[in-house]
């Protein structure tokens, strides 16, 4: 019952994200939340390596439609829908949030939020009993390490920047090159930020280890984001297309605007 819900959830957001994603396209000839969706469908290709690493088992039903299994594990349709719809928005709203050169306060006032969807939603998934965490995870809130919503807030943010300045730079048939950029940027970010603790978890560390490794995972992911924010590129608005440049005066017309002023050279 669990993964039936959560699946018509996630087909119901991606449907509208879609949705947005069409008008996006015929209104204002924008393509890169349609090309955020298609990319994050390839993530879910990383996660059950990634459940591995950091201590997730779902919760599999006799009749859960199984996109893959490896590693033991078995990724199931519900969590190839979440990928792309909740991947897709946080990342797409990291990138509208960039591209219009939002400052360090507001960029954090996002993270904020994201955050805190993260931390709720995975409680209610969790709760739910679609998938639960083990071993001796650091700061459990409602079962739920408060580490990783971090990270993966972190991970959405850092898309956004590479989402960013990928389709300032590449134009035409060329932005398919996006397809591997999120799976690579986010599960590349979670693992840069999460080393820490997914160490801490392959070694079977107590509790009180795991905290302070959780602590250094939360540490390194709050100073790359505000490493980010306070970078000026991050900032900058208009780089999606190449700015527009005045050609220089040729001689004559310069001549002219002289004589115009009565300048030298009107006789």
């Amino acid at each position: 019952m669990a993964n039936t819900t959560i699946i018509v959830v996630m087909a119901i957001w991606l449907t509208g994200l879609a949705g947005w994603a069409v008008r996006d396209w015929v209104k204002h000839r924008r393509t890169q939340l349609a090309f955020i969706i298609c990319s994050a469908a390839v993530t879910v290709y990383g996660e059950a390596h990634w459940d591995v690493l950091i201590g997730v088992q779902q919760s599999t039903s006799a009749d859960a439609l199984i996109v893959y299994s490896s590693f033991g594990r078995d990724i199931t349709l519900w969590v190839l829908l979440a990928y792309m719809a909740w991947v897709g928005t946080m990342g797409y709203l990291a990138f509208a949030a960039i591209e219009r050169g939002w400052s360090a306060g507001r960029l954090w006032k996002l993270y904020a939020g994201m955050l805190a969807f993260d931390l709720v939603a995975e409680i209610l998934i969790v709760r739910g009993g679609v998938y639960s965490y083990y071993g001796n995870q650091p700061f459990r809130i409602f079962g739920i390490p408060f580490v990783w919503p971090v990270v993966h807030t972190t991970a959405f943010m850092i898309l956004g920047f590479v989402t960013h300045h990928f389709f300032a730079h590449f134009q035409g048939i060329r932005r398919l090159l996006y397809l591997p950029v999120v799976p690579s940027t986010t599960l590349g970010a979670v693992t840069f930020v999460g080393w820490p603790v997914t160490s801490g978890l392959g070694m079977g560390l107590p509790v009180p280890a795991m905290t302070a490794l959780g602590m250094g995972s939360t540490s390194i992911a709050v100073f790359l984001f505000e490493l980010m924010a306070r970078c000026p590129a991050a900032r900058a608005t208009g780089t999606s297309t190449p700015a527009a440049t005045t050609p220089a005066p040729s001689g004559r017309v310069r001549a002219e605007r002289r004589r115009s002023r009565g300048g030298p050279g009107d006789q």
